[in-house]
């Protein structure tokens, strides 16, 4: 009976354990995905902005 009950309980904790890594594994994922938005954002701000001033230099020169 003990054997078996420590059998669930390695396999408990083995489930806990996949399941942490796989939460950490995820939540990961999810910043590097939410910087690269951020990022990407920042950069077609201004590319936006670098283009404006292009087209006013063009227009103006």
């Amino acid at each position: 009976m003990f054997c078996v009950d420590l059998l669930l309980f390695s396999l408990f904790l083995h489930h806990c354990y996949k399941y942490t890594q796989t939460t950490i594994i995820k939540l990961k994922h999810d910043l590097i995905f939410h910087l690269l938005i951020k990022y990407f954002n920042v950069i077609i701000i201004n590319f936006r902005i670098f283009l404006t001033a292009l087209i006013i230099v063009l227009i103006f020169f």
